[in-house]
């Protein structure tokens, strides 16, 4: 239950491990299963430190075993889903590469009664442009490495791939990291971000957040990165007139 001796023992294995695969032949058969075990530490280590920054430097064994296991993007949709905006920027702060290809899902998971205004912080990322992860690559998740080992062979050959080799899922396997390697480590499309705009300002209407609504329009029309098209103009105008006449 002790956190420094959980840092420790991980840090004590990623040291051996790298050791065992420095004094391998780079031919060696035995080096995809150690990069595999390592790359997997890894995520242990920076999942132990996103929990604890996640709990106010607080260690709970259980909470962190669940959460270094389980897909962090189910996490993230978690704390929308609550409203949890502060959690929620520690997790784009820790695993950017998981959670920004997604962020279209997770900003779905708010309330619709919730004022945007609160989670503005979360909707500006979808417009940050590249996404890189937050610590530089260990030696083990360089793209070379990755490739030569054939850790990633089914999500580096192809978009869409969120598999191993294996046919294990790769947000229960890897690091950020190594995920910023794949195809699908990218901000959404601006036409799949306006589309999913136009969608999402109608589910909160029609939730009957009719304020909530008109806050929503303006926080995505004001000062952001994405052109509106004709058809997007035409809606908001609509909508603005209904709520006006229904206020």
């Amino acid at each position: 239950d002790d956190v420094e001796a959980q840092r420790s023992l991980l840090q004590y294995g990623v040291t051996l491990l790298t050791a065992a695969m420095e004094a391998c032949d780079s031919s060696a058969p035995e080096l995809r299963s150690m990069s595999r075990m390592k790359i997997r530490l890894l995520r242990y280590l920076d999942c132990l430190e996103t929990v604890l920054m996640l709990f106010n430097h607080c260690y709970y064994r259980e909470v962190y075993r669940e959460f270094r296991d389980s897909d962090i993007r189910a996490s993230a949709c978690l704390y929308a889903q609550t409203g949890n905006v502060d959690s929620l920027q520690i997790m784009f702060q820790r695993h950017p590469c998981f959670l920004i290809p997604d962020i279209l899902l997770i900003l779905s998971s708010f309330p619709e009664s919730m004022d945007i205004n609160l989670y503005s912080s979360i909707l500006d990322l979808l417009f940050v442009g590249k996404v890189a992860p937050l610590r530089a690559d260990d030696a083990s998740e360089t793209a070379e490495n990755i490739l030569n080992r054939s850790i990633l062979l089914t999500s580096l050959g192809e978009s869409g791939g969120n598999v191993s080799d294996d046919g294990e899922n790769l947000f229960e396997l890897v690091t950020d990291n190594v995920y910023a390697h794949t195809r699908d480590c990218k901000s959404p499309d601006p036409s799949a971000v306006e589309s999913w705009l136009s969608v999402r300002t109608l589910e909160i209407m029609n939730a009957g957040q009719i304020a909530n609504t008109r806050r929503f329009i303006e926080a995505t029309t004001t000062g952001n990165q994405l052109p509106m098209s004709p058809g997007r103009v035409s809606m908001n105008e609509c909508l603005f007139a209904l709520i006006d006449g229904m206020t």
